[in-house]
């Protein structure tokens, strides 16, 4: 596959690159990790091999004290990830796998919860849930039931939504919307990109001699490529405009439809939800150094316009957790009124202690 000639300057070279490739060829192919649990022992042990075993480091398990189900936040090029750890009493956590399906990761947490009779604790949004292992697999409508349930939030004042209780049913609509921030935002990241970027792409057509209909045209893709798409694609990222959304909660399912030419209507039950709560920029930043656990120090000046920043980004919004995985809706909503709803609903969704 490589071009060998017999007697090159360059022949070393060739040797090495095709020596590397095979090297990486081998670790994709035959490398192994392995991670073997023993409860009775009370012990970890990590072992990696390449055809034969090369190294293993071995734990105790009295080390942990709880089974970690954390967010990792995608980017363009990555899917977001749902990393499972034993979280250490000192030192370093140890990652056990790192799906990128919240069912999966929740399924895996649960069993090592009952496995190794450590608490799980989920700190995929922003309230950390710690439950015992004899809770990790019940559902919210069982802990509820169970007294795990939360107090009652107020209605904030200038509320959005519109809340409606009946019959054991609530309905929440939450209208279309527009962010004026938002749509100023992204009106002024088009105007920063045109001129930054429409100056470089200058062209003397009058000295050229370009017919007037391929100016046109030039002027119209440099507009769209540095005008019309940096607003669109900046106003979508921060939710200048939002659809109506039409959720109906009752003991039995969650369904939820969105607005748009093509209503969407996507129904969970009751059954199978295991959490409700909130999602923000700021909750994502915090876990993430939760887990990395950086020592609390006195914010400076840049990290407090960090934190006041990430406040004023839009939330994500209500997350709802089930076995098959995680819907969400209500983006961009306030703090105060995301409290709210997780509490209406999560009382909904629960019914009557008494059944």
């Amino acid at each position: 596959m490589v071009p060998w000639r017999s007697g090159s300057q360059e022949e070393w070279l060739r040797v090495l690159l095709c020596l590397v490739l095979l090297a990486a060829g081998g670790l994709l192919v035959f490398g192994r990790r392995s991670i073997t649990l023993d409860a009775a022992g009370g012990s970890l042990t990590s072992s990696y091999s390449l055809l034969i075993p090369i190294r293993s480091a071995r734990r105790d398990l009295t080390g942990f004290d709880g089974v970690v189900m954390a967010f990792r936040l995608g980017d363009s090029e990555s899917p977001d990830r749902y990393p499972i750890r034993l979280r250490a009493r000192e030192g370093k956590d140890f990652t056990i796998c790192s799906p990128a399906k919240f069912a999966d990761a929740r399924n895996q947490a649960e069993y090592l919860s009952h496995f190794l009779g450590l608490p799980l604790s989920d700190m995929t949004t922003d309230n950390e849930l710690v439950v015992s292992p004899e809770q990790a697999r019940q559902t919210l409508r069982e802990r509820v039931r169970c007294g795990s349930g939360e107090s009652t939030v107020e209605p904030p004042r200038g509320t959005r939504c519109q809340v409606t209780e009946s019959g054991g049913k609530v309905t929440l609509v939450i209208p279309r919307r527009t962010s004026r921030v938002a749509v100023g935002f992204a009106v002024l990241v088009s105007s920063l990109t045109m001129l930054l970027f429409a100056p470089l792409l200058r062209i003397d057509f009058t000295r050229s001699g370009t017919p007037v209909w391929i100016r046109i045209l030039f002027t119209g893709l440099v507009i769209f490529a540095f005008g019309v798409l940096p607003l669109v694609t900046t106003g979508l990222a921060f939710g200048a405009v939002r659809s109506s959304i039409i959720v109906t909660a009752s003991a039995e399912s969650l369904t939820i439809q969105r607005g748009g030419r093509r209503r969407r209507t996507a129904t969970i039950s009751a059954a199978d939800i295991l959490d409700v709560d909130y999602q923000t920029i700021h909750g994502i930043v915090e876990s993430a150094r939760h887990l990395a656990r950086r020592p609390v120090q006195s914010p400076t000046g840049s990290a407090q316009l960090f934190q006041a920043l990430a406040r004023s980004l839009p939330s994500k919004g209500i997350i709802v957790k089930s076995r098959q995985g995680v819907t969400t809706f209500g983006d961009g909503l306030p703090l105060e009124e995301l409290r709210h709803v997780k509490s209406v609903l999560i009382r909904t969704l629960a019914g009557p202690k008494d059944l």
